[in-house]
């Protein structure tokens, strides 16, 4: 089996842009669809073997195809075509970005040349590993989800926009399967890009001034971590001679490599959106929803934890992992405050994925054994349970006509089987015994000794309790939205995907105990929970959380048989009115003011921008700090 793992790797990383120049050369929509469900499933049948058939190396010595070079001059040349288009969109950050970047590289190429060969380039690790099987399982059942979606989201299969959207989806896992399995820094840099240009594609696919303008915010933050990423690859390479990841790892770094190292991890907090960067991945919910799944789930977010929490041996200890668990931190408690106020269900979960990314990072600062246990569940249990949540937000928005929460309310009369499986992705979210709340407690258990980092987390965890509730409590009960949905009609692909998501968000709680107590399942090294104490703890804890997703599942049965509930017009000293059906008063001028859904205080005291902005700040003032803090100790 390990003789294969090359074969089986290449074979992730090549057969999705295949797929897309296939897809690109094809006209009319049943043969595009085909491709992209072929993929999906054949990324999803790979996935087993990728994540458990152990380690493997790849070398290019002896090959009769020069990789190294192509590469590196595949690299030049993205850079250069996203450079033109940067120009002409008159992204003045994206272009000045891209241009350092490309000088860095040309700069390497002219003083180092020969000497940035370094093998192997492909190699797996337990951090790969665990990325590759959400990559590919999820990434896969979203490939498949996406025709039924995207056929009706463009009314017209002429204009080029689908030709374009499936092009860059399915480009999309295979950079990712690049990114993760790369040990050479400049293969990482590569793919890196990759999944930046295939994001900023993807989100600007409806080519509206507002989707553009999000795809380029998306562009020139994302590239700002390029900048940092090739930057920290000559710190590294300059100074301590390193050109691979298992170079970096197998020892601290001190000095000016660990402040190569730092580079390299903030690269990872853009891509990760984490604070002060959330604002790429926020607007980029102008996209369609299997984007937004997409990103959100298995590939571009999950790259910047991956590449932070592959570096953790090279930093622990360090002046470094204090700062990055500061950050991460800050940033779940920070997008839980914000979330609060929002009533846009994308948005809302765009929010939520900044901050259990936050949540993970802080678990590779601190880079216990307990602590990378908590970072694999709190990464395959959120990948699975917020990609179900994208996909099921996505079918109600199309049938209602509206993704904000007050068009959503009793959207359980309508259009049942959604609206279970969105409670389920929520209930996963918020209860034991799913992954998900499991990892948040060993979580907080591991930073017992930082005070500081355990009280936001702690805070943050309340916020993220009181969104997911309120959210549940909108979709089962409460009167019905005003655009009721249509019969629920699903396409065969989108039902088997979001069931497929809701089949493994439960399915996997039984794995619970094996991920937490053996991390070697994967390949980590050393033991996770103490197995006396857990198996003790588990037992009850999955029965209170059977009984607890048996109680809502009771009364979503009798909800559903309840008579709507009805909305009473709120008492306006005599100045109620009514437009066409529409409850609400007068109010300045004589003009009508329709009532809302909403609440005054958490919009505004959490959603207010001076909040959004002091967050910000300082999280830019601990990134200073924290370099600060390495260039004086090394």
């Amino acid at each position: 089996m390990v003789s294969t793992m090359p074969y089986l790797v290449l074979t992730s990383i090549l057969l999705p842009p295949f797929a897309a120049l296939i897809s690109a050369g094809l006209s009319g929509r049943r043969p595009r669809a085909s491709v992209s469900i072929f993929t999906g499933a054949v990324l999803i049948a790979l996935a087993p073997f990728l994540a458990f058939a152990g380690s493997f190396s790849f070398s290019t010595e002896g090959r009769p195809i020069p990789w190294n070079l192509l590469i590196h001059w595949a690299d030049f040349l993205l850079l250069a075509v996203v450079l033109i288009v940067a120009v002409r969109l008159k992204s003045i950050l994206g272009s000045v970005f891209i241009a350092i970047q490309l000088l860095v590289l040309l700069g390497l190429e002219i003083f180092w040349g020969e000497a940035l060969a370094s093998d192997p380039v492909l190699a797996s690790s337990a951090v790969a590993r665990v990325t590759a099987l959400v990559v590919n399982i999820v990434g896969g059942l979203i490939l498949i989800y996406s025709p039924g979606y995207i056929h009706r989201h463009f009314a017209d299969p002429d204009t080029g926009k689908e030709r374009f959207f499936f092009f860059f989806l399915l480009l999309f896992p295979g950079a990712m399967n690049g990114l993760v399995f790369s040990n050479h820094l400049l293969w990482l840099l590569f793919f890196w890009e990759v999944t930046t240009v295939c994001s900023f594609a993807l989100i600007a696919v409806d080519r509206t001034e507002e989707a553009v303008a999000s795809a380029l915010k998306a562009l020139w933050m994302t590239m700002l971590g390029g900048v940092a990423l090739v930057s920290g690859i000559v710190l590294v390479h300059h100074y301590g001679g390193f050109l691979r990841l298992d170079q970096i790892t197998a020892a601290p770094a001190s000095g000016p490599v660990l402040l190569g190292v730092g580079l390299l991890c903030f690269a990872g907090l853009t891509k990760a959106a984490q604070v002060p960067f959330q604002g790429w991945l926020i607007d980029a919910m102008v996209a369609p929803a299997p984007v937004s799944a997409l990103l959100h789930s298995s590939t571009m977010v999950k790259a910047g934890v991956y590449l932070i929490l592959i570096l953790s041996p090279a930093f622990a200890g360090t002046f470094l992992a204090s700062g990055l668990a500061l950050i991460g931190a800050m940033s779940f408690l920070a997008m839980g405050v914000v979330a609060v106020s929002q009533r846009h269900g994308k948005r809302i979960l765009a929010y939520s994925t900044v901050l259990n990314l936050g949540m993970i990072i802080v678990c590779a600062a601190l880079g216990t054994a307990a602590a990378t246990a908590a970072a694999i569940l709190l990464i395959v249990f959120h990948a699975v349970s917020k990609a179900l949540l994208f996909l099921t937000v996505g079918t109600a928005a199309q049938a209602t006509g509206s993704s904000e929460l007050d068009g959503l309310r009793g959207l359980f009369r309508t259009m049942p089987l959604t609206s279970v499986l969105m409670a389920l992705g929520l209930l996963t979210l918020l209860l034991p015994p799913f992954g998900l709340m499991i990892g948040k407690w060993l979580a907080l258990q591991s930073a017992a000794g930082r005070p500081l980092v355990i009280a936001l987390l702690a805070v943050g965890t309340a916020f993220h309790l009181m969104l997911y509730a309120r959210w549940a409590g909108d979709l089962l009960w409460g009167r019905a939205a005003e655009k009721a949905g249509q019969a629920e009609k699903l396409p065969p692909g989108a039902r088997l995907s979001m069931m497929a998501l809701a089949a493994l968000a439960v399915g996997l709680v039984p794995l619970v105990p094996t991920f937490l107590v053996h991390p070697s399942f994967f390949g980590f090294p050393g033991g996770g929970v103490d197995a006396s104490v857990f198996a003790g703890a588990y037992p009850g804890i999955l029965i209170f959380g059977a009984l607890l997703c048996a109680a809502a599942g009771f009364a979503a049965v009798v909800l559903r048989r309840l008579p709507p509930a009805v909305f009473r017009t709120p008492y306006c000293c005599g100045a109620e009115a009514k437009v066409d059906g529409q409850a609400g008063f007068k109010g300045p001028m004589n003009v009508f003011e329709p009532a809302r859904f909403s609440d005054y205080h958490l919009a505004g005291s959490f959603g207010n921008q001076k909040i959004v902005f002091w967050l910000n700040a300082a999280a830019v003032i601990v990134m200073v700090v924290v370099a600060a803090g390495i260039s004086a100790t090394g």
